[in-house]
């Protein structure tokens, strides 16, 4: 043996030790880098307001109220259809009630933390056997790419900035954590990878349905990017993929203990399953368009026209059909392209495809579709860039195509960042949001109402009553434009007009509990008032947990001097709609008072 010199072993690292500092240094910058993106352009949106389905789950929803025992938030009414949702709305009022700044920031610590877990799948993905020649030399800076312009990218807004939309963005987080867990399994002493990807897979059952491909999803990922005859890996991952397919039975408990949903599903019936399958293809290529444009992006599509013939439904699913056969056999034949087409397909199956859904485009059903959009974006670019260095003789040309590659991603990402920015302030409050709505859908009935409710509550009833009759005009059926136009009405003092507008709309749903109550105020002020009051009561009693029907109950039992009546009444108001509590405080001595 040679001499060595003192020192020469501790001053020369070996390169495994350099690789694994490299590495923790490249992940400890994606860290930095991601949470400071999210925080950047998602803090403008902590103040913003509750909107739309809002209503329902958390200002509408007694069974949030009570933090422990959990079984109330997770079982209570239709939170036994998203539990861990539910469970997280009432931790959320547990902190600060029904100010919206901790729902907010929940919803942020989720969306970066699924920012956080698409990086390490693309990191890991690329520096995979079948592709590591290619991109393995920037495998982080390529997946922090991809993960931050999906961070900020402005249709995740939908997700993020909608608060109740965290059914969507949670489902993704543990959609990813599924499938990353499950890619740390492959390697040796990681089964442990193997335990945390089916607790993601049964967390995800348990925050919404569409968690129901996940299993077919890991399956594919090893499909595509696995080492080795397909059969060989199947019979090393087998139990893996029986006990992902074994939470199913998680999500089919979720689907029969829940109340019959009559906006999805098969319960549906407004339109055909077969009428909704012609129409998605569409849908699917409008979602693509503002994936690589966001342009116009809009809260609610209600009208979104029906395909009927050949020629609505040609076009785009000629595309689309060509798109996923190539895809198949891609996966057949185990090309790592695949998997990028195949994801987005199999994750918007469900409520793109199989599935009818009252609203036919919703964006936030693009979350984790995303993901696969952007990534073959970045990926595609990268490698035309490679491809055309490669040609380049000079290293100065050579090395400005690598310049001008980060410049496009960092303007890229700011760019996306400050539209993100700009459509959060749309979520500022409910005329913000449905004043830009009816700009882009002016045809829309249900944005034409909600817009009317919004000048309601800030005493605009003329310009309300205006909105409400044109939802009436554009669908004469709309029962919710019937109802909120009768009681602008009766606001107005048009009380006969109010009246006939409300029959209408209980002509058209007879179980709205909404429109019985309405009536009910109108007849007793017309001086009928026990079929105003039959009307009040029937409203409580095709819902209890109607909160309106029992604060007009107490109050026409105070007016008929039944203080104790309408003292039972508020308190129940008060009750299911805490932050009604200050309008019947001075009612009820004692009562406590929301801040």
């Amino acid at each position: 043996m040679g001499d060595v010199r003192p020192g020469t072993i501790d001053t020369v690292p070996d390169q495994t030790t350099v690789t694994k500092a490299n590495v923790g240094g490249s992940n400890r910058l994606a860290v930095v880098s991601i949470g400071l993106a999210g925080l950047v352009f998602y803090l403008n949106s902590f103040r913003d307001a509750f909107v739309l389905d809002d209503h329902d789950w958390i200002i509408g929803n007694p069974h949030i109220r009570t933090l422990w025992p959990p079984w109330q938030a997770l079982f209570g009414g239709n939170n036994v259809s998203r539990p861990l949702v539910a469970l997280s709305l009432a931790i959320n009022y547990h902190i600060s009630g029904l100010n919206p700044w901790s729902y907010h920031a929940f919803n942020l610590v989720i969306h970066i933390s699924a920012a956080l877990a698409l990086y390490g799948i693309v990191r890991r993905t690329l520096q995979t056997e079948r592709l590591n020649d290619r991109f393995g030399k920037d495998a982080g800076s390529l997946a922090l790419v991809i993960a931050l312009i999906w961070l900020v990218h402005p249709l995740q807004t939908q997700a993020v900035t909608y608060v109740i939309q965290r059914c969507e963005s949670m489902m993704g987080l543990f959609y990813l954590l599924c499938l990353y867990c499950a890619i740390r399994a492959t390697h040796p002493g990681r089964r442990l990878g193997y335990l945390a990807s089916i607790a993601a897979c049964a967390a995800g059952m348990l925050t919404k349905p569409i968690m129901v491909t996940a299993p077919v999803a890991v399956f594919f990922y090893d499909v595509a990017f696995a080492d080795g005859p397909l059969r060989q890996t199947v019979r090393k991952r087998w139990p893996l993929y029986l006990a992902l397919a074994s939470t199913w039975t998680l999500l089919a408990a979720t689907i029969a203990l829940a109340p019959v949903n009559k906006t999805a599903g098969f319960a549906f019936k407004t339109i055909s399953q077969w009428d909704y399958f012609k129409s998605e293809p569409r849908v699917l290529v409008h979602y693509i368009r503002l994936s690589l444009w966001p342009a116009s992006l809009c809260l609610d599509y209600y009208g979104w026209p029906i395909a009927k013939t050949l020629r609505d439904v040609a076009p785009c699913g000629l595309i689309l059909a060509g798109a996923t056969g190539a895809t198949i056999v891609g996966l057949i034949r185990r090309r790592p392209w695949a998997f990028l087409p195949a994801w987005f397909v199999l994750i918007l199956s469900m409520t793109s495809g199989v599935v009818p859904i009252a609203d036919l485009v919703v964006e936030h059903r693009m979350y984790l579709p995303l993901a696969s959009v952007v990534t073959g974006v970045v990926l595609g670019c990268y490698a035309f860039g490679t491809k055309l260095k490669s040609h380049l003789k000079s290293q100065t040309a050579s090395s400005g195509i690598g310049r001008i590659g980060l410049v496009a991603a960092t303007l890229a990402v700011v760019a996306l960042g400050f539209a993100t920015l700009r459509r959060n302030l749309d979520y500022s409050n409910e005329l913000a949001m449905w004043s830009d709505v009816v700009s882009k859908r002016p045809d829309n009935p249900r944005a034409h109402t909600n817009l009317g409710m919004a000048l309601v509550d800030v005493d605009k009833v003329a310009e309300a009553t205006d909105e409400f009759r044109e939802a009436v005009r554009l669908e004469p059926g709309y029962e919710p434009a019937r109802s909120d136009l009768g009681m602008a009405l009766y606001t107005k003092g048009q009380l006969a007009e109010a009246r006939s507008q409300l029959l209408a709309a209980i002509s058209l749903t007879p179980d709205d509990p909404n429109a019985h109550c309405s009536l009910g105020r109108v007849l007793s002020d017309m001086g009928q008032t026990g079929a105003g009051l039959e009307e009040i009561y029937r409203s409580i009693e095709i819902d209890p947990g109607f909160a309106e029907g029992h604060l007009r109950l107490g109050y026409v039992f105070e007016k008929m001097g039944r203080l104790d009546a309408a003292s039972d009444q508020y308190r129940i108001a008060a009750q299911l709609r805490p932050d009604w509590s200050d309008k019947v405080a001075h009612r009820i001595p004692g009562l406590k008072t929301t801040n």
